[in-house]
C-alpha cells in the first residue's frame, strides 16, 4: 500500500471516516468509501492467503481498486472549485 493511502487508512481507523471536502458528487464519496473497504479486504486476504495463485489474484484486485480510487480523486481535484483533504 502506498504511504499516502496507508496513512489515510490509519487516520480513518483512528479518527473515523474521512469525507473529502468538495470532492465531487456524493456518489464519488460513496464509491471511494467502497473502494477503500475493498482494498482493505484484498490486502488482509492476500496477506493471510497461502496459495500463491490466490495471492496474485488478490494483489491484482487491490491494484485495480487502487487505480480506480486514484482516478476518482484526480478527477475530483480537477473539478472547478474542488477542495480536497488538507493536512492537519
Amino acid at each position: 500500500m502506498s504511504g499516502t493511502m496507508s496513512a489515510a487508512v490509519r487516520f480513518e481507523d483512528h479518527f473515523g471516516p474521512m469525507e473529502p471536502r468538495g470532492a465531487g458528487a456524493p456518489e464519488h464519496t460513496a464509491r471511494l468509501r467502497d473502494l477503500t473497504q475493498q482494498m482493505r479486504h484484498y490486502v488482509v486476504s492476500a496477506i493471510s492467503a497461502t496459495d500463491v495463485a490466490v495471492k496474485v489474484e488478490l494483489w491484482a484486485s487491490y491494484r485495480s481498486a487502487r487505480a480506480e480510487a486514484l482516478a476518482l480523486v484526480e478527477s475530483a481535484a480537477r473539478a472547478p472549485g474542488a477542495r480536497l483533504l488538507h493536512s492537519i
